[in-house]
């Protein structure tokens, strides 16, 4: 149960008080990443690390375990990335920074290690603080920056999958329909109306299909609809 709750936002989980002095630590690991980041584009805010690009936003944010031990601090890193033209549709504002939960492509660092049965780390004193910080640092030196470099256009974007499929196709077909990809268009729509078109997810892949029907109509006149949704072209 409490491992399942790691994947939670991190807006949601109950707030509990942190040990002062592993906190402490903590906060001396993130100011002593700020240099490798900022030295790949990368500003520092708060517990997020910002990758700002014309068409896409890239973040890694340090979440904290509300379930360490009284004297340790136990934290995850999260990887994510969103189209800024996607954000604009649904009325958030592009040049502003999306939560890691408002992002459709999100991972664990460690899908990007080499190793990835390490998903946590634990400080607890001095030497876990300088293993932690030396895994960390060829971590994001030698597989994650090379990664997060290829999301900063939203072309480079679509050749990533990460997370949950829905959203994931939701955003993809907003891309394609946006730069007239009639042949992938229609490849994404069919798998979103197939996968998602019925169940818990039916309204909301209708309303989007509306969506793109009002907004790239050149392009989604290509796209062939199942009969129960040929009503929505006008």
């Amino acid at each position: 149960m409490i491992d399942a709750l790691r994947y939670l936002p991190q807006e949601l989980l109950p707030r509990l008080p942190l040990p002062k002095e592993t906190e402490r630590v903590f906060k001396s690991l993130l100011k002593e990443l700020r240099p490798l980041f900022k030295e790949n584009g990368f500003r520092a805010l708060g517990q997020n690390f910002v990758l700002d690009s014309p068409e896409c936003w890239v973040t890694i944010n340090f979440q904290k375990s509300r379930w360490a031990g009284d004297k340790e601090t136990t934290f995850y890193v999260n990887v994510a990335a969103s189209s800024k033209r996607w954000l604009g549709l649904y009325g958030k504002q592009p040049v502003q920074l999306p939560s890691y939960s408002a992002c459709d492509w999100r991972w664990r660092v460690e899908h990007f290690a080499p190793e990835q049965g390490v998903g946590q780390w634990t400080l607890i004193d001095h030497p876990s603080y300088v293993s932690t910080l030396t895994y960390l640092q060829t971590l994001f030196r030698e597989h994650v920056f090379p990664a997060t470099r290829t999301m900063t256009t939203e072309a480079e974007l679509l050749n990533h999958t990460g997370w949950l499929e829905y959203p994931q196709l939701k955003t993809r077909s907003v891309i394609l329909a946006a730069t007239h990809q009639v042949g992938a268009l229609k490849q994404t729509v069919a798998k979103l109306i197939e996968n998602h078109g019925s169940g818990i997810a039916a309204v909301g892949t209708r309303d989007h299909i509306t969506m793109l029907l009002a907004k790239y109509p050149d392009a989604m006149q290509t796209v062939d609809l199942p009969r129960d949704l040929a009503p929505l072209v006008r």
